[in-house]
């Protein structure tokens, strides 16, 4: 709800200095909005089941991209000065007001945990429960010390990073990189731009049943990430050409994205309780600020070699370290 509002406000946004406070404010009010997911899902699913459900609520980022990035085109084309505001002004509008209506209904009908649940009978209660005490890992973490003093958690953050780093730097540039291709129209690039983030959500969904399936993890983030380093490196050279420029990031975004759903079943394979919510908390902490720190740098390399070829060769070449960290975890603790 408190990001929705901030987002909305963005439309009264006149000087750089306005615009710093709200995009701070902005990560403050969504800083805990990720994490929390994450944790809430593991009061529900076993360790063996949570790589379905993180991909099922994982849909939604690029599922938002894939519609929001077309539907932004649209709004700043027909709503361009309607009672004198700006087409960017109506955008930051219209796509607040919903974030502000699903705060309120999870508010309200969301429960905190299976015994608190409405439309659960005390059988079925039981039965859930019951999966989750059988849960037995491998190690098990529960002090808030041990989120900030376990290398695992701090290596799970680098991965993680080199994750965000690329995700970041395509959600912010790919529009820019389209235009710069050869596309001018708004609504074109939100069209262009929704289609890496379509065929994202197909991959995010099959590698989330395969991890299941497989009881395997390492090599389900591993493998994404090496096919996002090729699509990454790959769209370096067909940066004249909107279709090659597309098929590229598609590549790229297939991979980042198929990692996610194995990923984030990793920290509740050795982190409980307060543990669990610290390290899964710090995990997108040092991901976030790499994927806030990799924006500037694509814009900064690009401004100095009128290309954005340098940055993204320097993503792919993060994620096949993440990749090679990803391989160093223990199978026998993550492979739940």
């Amino acid at each position: 709800m408190t990001w929705g509002a901030l987002s909305a406000a963005t439309m009264f946004v006149t000087t750089p200095m306005q615009f710093y406070v709200v995009r701070f404010l902005l990560g403050v009010a969504e800083a805990g909005f990720f994490p929390g997911v994450m944790l809430y899902l593991t009061y529900w699913y076993p360790t063996h089941k949570r790589s379905k459900i993180m991909a099922t609520f994982l849909v939604g980022l690029p599922l938002a991209a894939m519609i929001g990035s077309p539907l932004s085109g649209w709004i700043m084309t027909a709503f361009a000065d309607v009672y004198g505001w700006k087409g960017w002004q109506w955008l930051f509008l219209l796509e607040g007001i919903p974030s502000i209506m699903l705060g309120v209904i999870v508010f309200m009908w969301l429960p905190n945990n299976i015994e608190s649940s409405k439309w659960l009978n005390q059988d079925e209660k039981k039965e859930l429960r019951g999966n989750l005490d059988k849960d037995v890992l491998s190690e098990n973490r529960h002090s808030l010390k041990d989120a900030f003093t376990s290398g695992r958690v701090w290596l799970l953050g680098i991965i993680d990073m080199c994750l965000m780093m690329s995700a970041y730097a395509i959600s912010f540039w790919l529009p820019t990189i389209i235009r710069d291709s050869g596309i001018s129209s708004p609504q074109e690039i939100g069209f262009y731009t929704g289609i890496p983030h379509a065929f994202a959500i197909i991959a995010l969904l099959l590698a989330g049943y395969s991890s299941d399936k497989y009881r395997e993890r390492r090599w389900h983030i591993a493998i994404p990430m090496i096919i996002g380093a090729i699509g990454l490196a790959g769209s370096t050279f067909a940066t004249d050409s909107p279709s090659a420029t597309v098929f590229w990031f598609t590549i790229a975004n297939i991979g980042i994205i198929g990692a996610l759903p194995a990923f984030w079943c990793l920290p509740a394979t050795f982190l409980t309780g307060p543990a669990a919510a610290a390290g899964i908390a710090l995990i997108a902490s040092i991901a976030n600020i790499g994927g806030f720190a990799a924006t500037y740098i694509l814009g900064w390399l690009k401004g100095l070699t009128h290309t954005p070829g340098l940055g993204l060769f320097i993503f792919a070449g993060f994620l096949i370290f993440g990749c090679i960290l990803a391989l160093r975890l223990p199978a026998k603790i993550v492979n739940k």
